[in-house]
């Protein structure tokens, strides 16, 4: 763990509607069932505003995140896209337990309410689809459900005789997403966004964009820094003071037009003199940061905004000692957009809150991943300081409770 680390300034920013500190955030999405998802037979795991997915290389943790990311893909691009996207319906189906798969989730719809969705696919086609949503008090709202192509649809006045056609590639929440009952649903479940980032695409020129939503590679963070900076600069200034503490030789950070193409411009002071470096010059742990940084922030404030963001091992290329300054600011982000990390770095794990933040354990075996909450021998040596999170990844002693010998 960090324990010299400079100490960001605690107050809140100007101009945020988000930044009203609250000690336990309500995530977007609570609850996460999967059955023969990718590599995951089966699991049933509950997130918190700031959730870790942690695990050995190639044991899964990227297909729990990616269950979420496909059913967002499904909903803005179209259910067949998002199936070739990963390689057809064979591979997003775990490959020793027949060719079906479901995907059920809970989640909440801030003051307005809660909902379930449930998608059920057989051969890349949908079997089963199911939305049900209650209001704050926990009455029925709306709900429709659709076996096949046939489509039941429910609201408080009842039940709907004319209904939309469903396509065979198209979630059924598209063609309802017309409806105010079921349109906030779909905004909230559409918005989910998921990075990996790529050094080499944020370093090379770039067209500029509007800068509403950054690409899953980082490519197009010029414009995006560009959009927060001129409709909210306190957040550009918050995540400049991040990354100094990450990189301290940068002071601020500029977008900049190099003829038709647009970049960002690093700027560094010495005692004498200032300096000034392109993204091309910068290293990839910078980069890195940047795009998470820039990733976990850049909906606050204004608009729908994302309501959960997934970000695949944002410590790679970053020096140990800044990865826990990362989860000070997903932290932080969290209070108004839930991040859900995956990594492999016991670092990470160190600087975890176990009574705010989430963990899960992922883990391998013959050809199944698990996910699970940590087991409870961790959780012991951990509530008995006996050992951190991180300590117990480092002797691969981080296992989740299913594979506890009952």
């Amino acid at each position: 763990m960090i324990h010299d680390r400079p100490a960001l300034p605690a107050v809140s920013i100007s101009g945020l509607q988000s930044r009203i500190v609250t000690a336990n955030p309500t995530p977007f999405i609570e609850r996460l069932k999967l059955t023969n998802y990718k590599s995951i037979g089966e699991c049933d795991v509950t997130f918190r505003p700031l959730t870790v997915i942690v695990g050995r290389n190639g044991s899964g943790k990227s297909n729990l995140l990616d269950s979420l990311h496909f059913v967002a893909a499904a909903l803005r691009d179209g259910l067949d896209t998002a199936i070739r996207a990963r390689g057809g319906s064979k591979a997003i189906t775990h490959k020793n337990r027949g060719p079906g798969l479901q995907i059920e989730f809970s989640f909440r719809r801030g003051p307005e309410g809660s909902g379930r969705f449930l998608l059920e696919l057989d051969k890349g086609l949908v079997r089963q689809e199911q939305l049900t949503l209650d209001d704050a008090e926990g009455a029925p709202l709306a709900s429709y459900h659709r076996f096949a192509n046939n489509l039941s649809v429910q609201t408080r006045e009842g039940r709907l005789q004319t209904l939309p056609t469903v396509l065979h590639d198209r979630l059924a929440l598209v063609a309802l997403s017309g409806m105010a009952e079921f349109r906030g649903a779909f905004d909230g479940l559409s918005s989910m966004r998921f990075y990996r980032f790529n050094p080499e695409a944020i370093r090379t020129l770039q067209d500029p964009d509007d800068g509403e939503v950054l690409q899953a590679d980082g490519a197009n963070v010029a414009s995006v820094w560009r959009r927060i900076e001129k409709e909210r600069p306190a957040v550009t200034e918050r995540l400049t003071e991040y990354l100094k503490v990450i990189a301290p030789e940068i002071r601020t950070i500029r977008p900049a037009m190099l003829g038709l193409k647009e970049t960002l411009n690093f700027y560094q002071e010495s005692a004498t003199r200032r300096l000034m470096f392109h993204a091309s010059d910068m290293s990839d742990g910078t980069l890195r940061a940047l795009g998470a940084l820039v990733a976990s922030r850049q909906t606050n404030g204004g608009g729908a905004g994302a309501m959960l963001v997934g970000i695949e091992e944002p410590e790679n290329s970053i020096h140990p000692a800044a990865v826990a300054v990362l989860i000070d600011a997903f932290r932080e982000a969290s209070l108004q957009t839930q991040v859900v990390v995956t990594s492999h770095s016991a670092d990470i794990l160190d600087d975890l809150d176990h009574d705010r933040d989430g963990l899960l354990v992922t883990d391998m075996r013959d050809g199944n991943t698990t996910v699970a909450g940590m087991d409870r021998v961790g959780r012991e040596a951990i509530r008995r300081h006996l050992y951190t999170a991180g300590e117990l990844l480092r002797m691969n002693q981080l296992q989740p409770q299913e594979l506890v010998p009952h």
